[in-house]
């Protein structure tokens, strides 16, 4: 039968490597949200071949993608507002 203890310490070392992971997981977001901004300024001040050629809109999918499946959804929410995000943008995301 395992002593107390050693039950314990396992339950807390397993509590940090969530906490962990899912600290990891939010600063990963935190910058891809700050680069996002950063790219989505560039972009707004594009004349419009330029927009229609740029790479920006598929990194936005790209990096959509590598965070979460959740932001699947939020990719699919974004794609239906057409007030909210060019029509480059809505094209890469739907």
């Amino acid at each position: 039968m395992p002593n107390a203890s050693c039950t314990n310490r396992c339950a807390s070392l397993k509590k940090q490597y969530f906490q962990r992971k899912w600290m990891n997981k939010n600063w990963k977001m935190l910058a891809i949200g700050i680069k996002q901004f950063r790219r989505f300024k560039k972009f707004s001040k594009l004349n419009e071949t330029e927009r229609n050629s740029s790479e920006i809109p598929k990194r936005l999918v790209r990096d959509i993608l590598n965070i979460w499946p959740v932001f699947i959804k939020i990719g699919q929410i974004l794609s239906a507002r057409t007030d909210m995000l060019p029509i480059q943008y809505i094209n890469e995301l739907q």
